[in-house]
């Protein structure tokens, strides 16, 4: 059976909002869109049967309880686990896994080995390094070629002192799935060792399978696989759920209290304490009913067919830019979760301008290190650069989307073309912005021409590589923007660069008005005032606006 992405999306009515219908949403490596199926069965939840669960005579309260019994069955399914005293509810992975750190980590002696690889989204790493520090553990990586882990070495790092192996499923940068064949090989010559997978970027693309896989611990957010926000899901073997202490207690995780000490109960609920959020449990029913309709070989079938599609016209159309020296892309289709994430290799295409670019034409993307510094940290090695601008696709995108998306990348490819300064002039000289009306922006009909122009002034600005130094950055930017005053007499005087063309043209405006001012001219100008004129507060980021602020403080505040 062949699967038909167009049939899928009509599940999803955000794109059925009058603002989203020409929306291309490439950002669910971050977040899914949730089908109506899930937002109804919350609505259902709180017209129906809220109540708060758990030892309550009213007829509210045992509804209440049963259903969240009923959606722990359901996730038994959904996780491939073996029953529900293996499921925990949590508000996400990153929940879990704190609360797997702390319980399994108190049991282990000073200098015992903790395992995990360079790919690990903060959040499977932060908590191990945090208890491993109170343990006087060690943590240990994966060998490593440029960040991408080694798998087959396991064998190098994993031994008798090890004590957690604790392993992303597929990176959130690079999309590549763990082999998990290893974690098999690993339990075969260590029974007792620990082994935990974080699935957050498997679930929506893989059937998880937490048994079959001999993992001891599997974690996931509901949010990445079209459930609710807020929402998590913890599997472990029942044996070892049982000896592991809460992370948090109060509430009906209790079976005895008293004013000194208290027993908690035997179950999964030892680690829900407190009030559960019980529209997202809902929620998530609705999720795994959802996916129970779903063909999911046919599905998967098709997510690999169109991250190479992907691939394939990204490369394309870096090629036929000549951009292979200035643009690279870093992730592989094969083997790979739906992601591909590009990263700029010099300072003529910002990564930042690209998805602002994107923005404007309704596609979502994200820039940034994704959480994943210590990655980004390896991949610069390689790369020279600590941040990437990815893609992530989920079943309702099309090759149409990805067609669109080659079309508004390449018009952004030109206008920067068009922007880049033919002759570089002496850095010395101040930038030349005599020619330069602000009233043009006025006049653009658009705001993506307002944009293009913004990008052929950032052009204008020259590279000042004698201000690039941590004394002169300006903090709060989204992007690196470094700023130097001068004085020449009672006039004042800015460098300024970035790696930003967007945040150059923006610069350029603010040079354009105070070069050359006295300190009463520079506070007489009400650049608030021009800039909502301009139209630009309503189409720039709230990052970027505060990145913009920052800048414009940091001048107000030289003058003075």
């Amino acid at each position: 059976m062949t699967f038909d992405a167009q049939h899928f999306k009509k599940y999803f009515p955000l794109f059925d909002q009058p603002d989203n219908q020409r929306l291309i949403y490439l950002d669910n490596a971050a977040t899914t869109q949730k089908p109506r199926c899930v937002i109804e069965a919350i609505s259902h939840f709180y017209l129906s049967i809220n109540g708060n669960a758990q030892r309550a005579s009213h007829r509210l309260a045992r509804a209440a309880t049963e259903h969240i019994e009923q959606v722990r069955r359901q996730a038994v399914t959904f996780l491939g686990a073996g029953s529900s005293c293996e499921v925990v509810f949590t508000h996400g992975a990153t929940e879990a896994l704190n609360l797997l750190a702390y319980g399994l980590l108190s049991g282990v002696n000073p200098g015992d080995e903790i395992v995990l690889s360079h790919a690990e989204h903060h959040a499977n790493l932060l908590p191990w390094q945090q208890w491993a520090s109170r343990r006087q553990c060690k943590l240990t990586f994966f060998p490593a070629q440029q960040g991408v882990p080694l798998w087959n070495q396991w064998s190098v790092v994993v031994g008798e002192r090890t004590k957690v192996v604790t392993l992303t499923g597929a990176s959130n940068v690079l999309g590549s799935l763990t082999d998990l064949s290893m974690i098999r090989a690993i339990k075969q010559r260590y029974p007792h060792m620990i082994v935990v997978l974080d699935a957050s970027q498997m679930a929506c693309h893989i059937p998880l399978q937490s048994v079959d896989w001999q993992c001891d611990f599997l974690v996931c957010s509901a949010h990445k696989f079209y459930g609710p926000t807020g929402m998590g899901l913890l599997y472990g073997r029942e044996s070892l759920l049982q000896a592991l202490p809460p992370l948090v207690v109060g509430g009906e995780m209790v079976d005895t209290a008293g004013l000194y000490q208290s027993q908690f109960v035997k179950g999964v609920q030892r680690f829900e304490a407190g009030t559960s959020s019980m529209g997202a449990i809902a929620g998530l029913g609705g999720c795994f009913d959802f996916w129970q309709q779903q063909d999911r070989k046919a599905m998967m079938a098709y997510e690999q067919s169109l991250n190479r599609y992907l691939h394939e016209q990204l490369q394309q159309c870096l090629q036929s830019f000549q951009l292979d020296n200035r643009l690279k892309l870093i992730t592989k289709a094969n083997n790979n979760v739906g992601i591909a994430t590009l990263i700029s290799c010099d300072e003529t295409y910002a990564l930042a301008d690209l998805a602002l670019w994107l923005d404007e034409h309704d596609i979502a993307v994200r820039v940034g290190d994704h959480c994943a510094q210590p990655l980004w940290q390896a991949l610069q090695a390689k790369y020279g650069q600590n941040k990437g601008l990815r893609f992530s696709l989920a079943a309702y995108n099309s090759e149409s989307d990805i067609d669109q998306l080659i079309v508004v990348v390449s018009q952004f490819f030109q206008a920067v073309e068009g922007s880049v300064a033919l002759v570089k002039p002496d850095i010395a000289m101040m930038d030349n912005l005599s020619n330069i009306e602000w009233q043009e922006l006025l006049r653009a009909s658009s705001w993506q021409r307002r944009y293009t122009q913004l990008l052929r002034w950032g052009g204008k600005i020259i590279a000042k590589p004698q201000i690039r130094d941590e004394r002169y950055r300006i903090k709060g930017c989204e992007s690196h923007v470094w700023l130097q005053h001068q004085m020449q007499g009672q006039q004042h005087y800015f460098l300024m660069d970035s790696d930003s063309n967007v945040i150059k043209g923006l610069s350029a405006l603010l040079l354009l008005w105070f070069n050359g001012k006295t300190t009463e001219e520079i506070m007489a100008i009400d650049v608030q005032q021009r800039y909502q004129q301009l139209l630009l507060d309503k189409h720039l980021s709230a990052s970027r606006m505060n990145g913009f602020r920052a800048l414009l403080d940091a001048m107000q505040r030289a003058v003075q």
